[in-house]
């Protein structure tokens, strides 16, 4: 499993909260912003946005 600093994948995941919440975007075309903003290769971005979404996924089956 990739490892992130605490702090880069807070701050990702609070910019994809931001972009979710927006709904300009496709959550699953959002790995550029995320190497543009983040400085990430294409596999780090992919794999931070899979982090976030299945957090994201299991937090919504939560609150069901």
């Amino acid at each position: 499993m990739e490892n992130f600093h605490p702090k880069v994948r807070l701050e990702a995941f609070n910019y994809l909260e931001k972009l979710r919440r927006s709904g300009e975007h496709n959550m699953f075309g959002v790995r550029p912003y995320l190497m543009a903003v983040f400085d990430l290769d294409k596999h780090r971005a992919g794999r931070l946005l899979s982090m976030y979404m299945e957090g994201t996924l299991v937090e919504n089956v939560v609150k069901r």
